[in-house]
């Protein structure tokens, strides 16, 4: 018995040994270049969308499974312009091999590289990335989640460098471009937050806004059934509007609740030429077709005359022209509402 449990121990290791051998000769043998168009399908089953693999794929399975994917493109939604929703200049990820068999899904720093996304929203309403959105969370019959019960899932990381974003409403006629921007999160796994910082250069065509924006801000549950909780640590914006120097920040951080469909920060701050003013924001039904926003600004005494000369024009009188105000408002869709004004112009009061 023990010479037959000694054969049984000295077969397992040789059959372990073999398989690290077949692992390590692997790529030797196999080039995933030649097998481009399965790959490509692969991706397009589980994405729902058209993508192109144009440049080279490589890729190593020992101690990691590691994938490299340079000049991917994933094609537009039909009825909108352009030709992809998005083009990646390359994209890397590694996985550790041993863990997968316990179910263990140990991925290293997932990093993409001058990635270009472009959104848009038609004036109907649809959005040409909502139906990647509906594919993966299909699966009618209920065994994507079933076969995802029970495995652990482990990022170190998220990093994206030199990327750009383009936003265009055609409902709202609005305009917003991200350029220079670099994305950075902490490790991600199911149960623990996940801190992220994000980074760009931001450009609002219609309002003629240009400027740095930078925000800190940590993610709740994203690995799990319940709805993510974002707590926002930090949000600057520094830049030009129309040529006129403006800054807006939330030192004091804010919170966007997923699953109540809620935004709540207790103050942001704003300095827009000489004028200075501050307003709790308060949002609800943010997905909805007409969300809401809510608040009270107030504003802190400024010259008018010299506010009006930096905007390009100004006041010919004697007069102090300082003026100072406070009101409640509230907007929904594009309606906005004041109520409770008040103002201080000199000894005048309104």
């Amino acid at each position: 018995m023990r010479k037959l449990f000694k054969w049984f121990i000295g077969l397992i290791v040789i059959v372990a040994l073999l398989l690290v051998l077949a692992v390590l000769l692997l790529p030797v043998f196999f080039d995933p270049n030649d097998h481009k168009p399965e790959i490509q399908q692969a991706v397009q089953n589980q994405i729902g969308r058209e993508v192109s693999l144009n440049g080279p794929i490589g890729w190593s399975v020992f101690p990691w499974v590691a994938i490299e994917l340079n000049d991917v493109s994933v094609a537009n939604e039909q009825g909108f312009s352009g030709d992809s929703l998005a083009d990646i200049g390359k994209l890397s990820a590694r996985v550790k091999l041993l863990p997968l068999l316990k179910k263990d899904i140990q991925v290293d720093t997932v990093e993409l590289k001058q990635p270009g996304i472009h959104l848009q929203v038609a004036k109907s309403g649809q959005t040409n990335w909502q139906s990647i959105m509906d594919h993966l969370a299909g699966d009618k019959d209920g065994t994507q989640s079933d076969e995802s019960s029970g495995i652990d899932i482990n990022i170190q990381g998220i990093m994206i460098s030199d990327g750009t974003l383009n936003y265009r409403d055609a409902a709202a006629g609005s305009t917003l471009q991200l350029a220079d921007l670099n994305f950075s999160s902490s490790a991600i796994s199911a149960g623990k937050p996940a801190e992220m910082s994000l980074s760009a250069q931001l450009e609002m065509v219609e309002s003629q806004l240009q400027a740095e924006i930078s925000t800190d801000f940590v993610v709740n549950n994203l690995i799990s059934d319940q709805a993510m909780v974002v707590d926002i640590n930090s949000l600057d914006l520094s830049g030009e509007m129309g040529d006129v120097p403006l800054k807006v920040n939330a030192t004091n951080g804010g919170q966007l609740d997923l699953g109540q469909d809620t935004l709540q920060i207790p103050e942001i701050k704003m300095d827009y030429a000489n004028i200075s003013m501050s307003t709790p924001v308060t949002g609800k039904q943010l997905s909805g077709q007409n969300p809401s926003y809510s608040g009270k600004v107030k504003i802190s005494s400024f010259n008018v005359a010299d506010f009006l000369q930096q905007l390009g024009s100004g006041l010919d009188n004697k007069a102090d022209n300082q003026l100072s105000a406070s009101t409640d408002w509230s907007m929904r869709g594009p309606v906005l509402s004041l109520s409770n004004l008040k103002a201080q112009l000199d000894d005048s009061e309104l």
